[in-house]
């Protein structure tokens, strides 16, 4: 299930361009999808990596000002328990956001780089 706010800051990414990068996490009984963070109405590469953990796995929605990619970050270094919720959950988030087919599955700083670099 996503939190209300999800669904705003979801139509304020796509349709008003007011954020370029949205963070979404599994709230502490992994039943729901918060916002963990977002960015103005632009976001470097880099800040998009900054705002990511090393350890943990968070959906995460960029608009690269050519399209929207959405990805699941999944670091090599986050606990395999947490892969699994989110890699389970994905699909169900996904449905929730209009225009989102799928996430892709993101573990290193150079795939990120890759998917977001035109």
């Amino acid at each position: 299930m996503l939190s209300s706010d999800i669904t705003s800051a979801h139509q304020r990414l796509k349709l008003a361009r007011e954020y370029a990068l949205l963070v979404l996490a599994l709230s502490q009984d992994k039943d729901t999808t918060v916002v963990l963070d977002s960015t103005g109405p632009s976001a470097a590469p880099a800040d998009v990596s900054a705002a990511l953990p090393i350890n943990q796995c968070r959906y995460v929605l960029v608009d690269t000002g050519v399209k929207i990619v959405a990805f699941l970050w999944s670091p090599v270094d986050a606990p395999t328990r947490n892969k699994m919720i989110y890699a389970s959950q994905s699909s169900s988030t996904a449905s929730y956001l209009e225009g989102i087919a799928g996430f892709t599955f993101v573990e290193t700083s150079q795939e990120l780089a890759d998917l977001l670099t035109p």
